[in-house]
């Protein structure tokens, strides 16, 4: 076999390989899926934001570099935002207009608050990284989406909440990363 045929089949060996990667690293975000299981949660929400944050471990994974590194800190960012809401609804509280207004969407707001802290304390810790601002977009992009299972039943009200949360306390570190 000449040198040149190697080539593009290392080539394909090595995509095939980050490819690999990627799946097994989106499988562990799968165990999620139990949070349609707690009372008052929308199934068919918590669907689409775990397909979605799925991809988007398979995809920044398979990426590599400043995305790939913001997987893991991503997703354990959203996770207060994923487990406030669901913490108040497994207390006994029942998902009516008021209740959820009164006790989910504030979850969701703190859950926010807390997922952009750990966003910005993850940026800094990025700091040497010359693609700082892309680990940190990535990230805030899988923080996000985590955030959006738990605040699934508060509907888009909650996820706009646990957003805004979570940008306003990030936006001082995505501002830095971008100098």
């Amino acid at each position: 076999m000449a040198p040149t045929e190697l080539i593009p089949r290392a080539r394909a060996a090595y995509e095939l390989g980050r490819a690999r990667l990627g799946l097994q690293r989106a499988v562990c975000v799968l165990p999620l899926a139990f949070c349609a299981l707690v009372p008052c949660q929308k199934p068919v929400f918590v669907a689409v934001a775990l397909g979605a944050l799925f991809v988007a471990v398979a995809l920044f994974s398979y990426l590599g570099k400043a995305a790939g590194s913001a997987v893991l800190p991503g997703v354990l960012a959203g996770l207060p935002a994923l487990a406030l809401p669901i913490g108040v609804r497994l207390t006994g509280h029942l998902c009516e207009l008021p209740g959820c207004i009164a006790l989910c969407l504030p979850a969701c707001a703190v859950g926010g608050i807390v997922s952009g802290a750990a966003l910005a304390l993850a940026a800094n810790l990025e700091e040497a990284q010359p693609r700082r601002r892309e680990f940190l977009l990535a990230a805030l992009v899988l923080a996000s989406l985590t955030g959006s299972i738990g605040c699934a039943a508060a509907g888009m009200t909650g996820v706009m909440a646990m957003l805004a949360g979570t940008a306003i306390v990030s936006a001082p570190a995505l501002l830095a990363a971008a100098r």
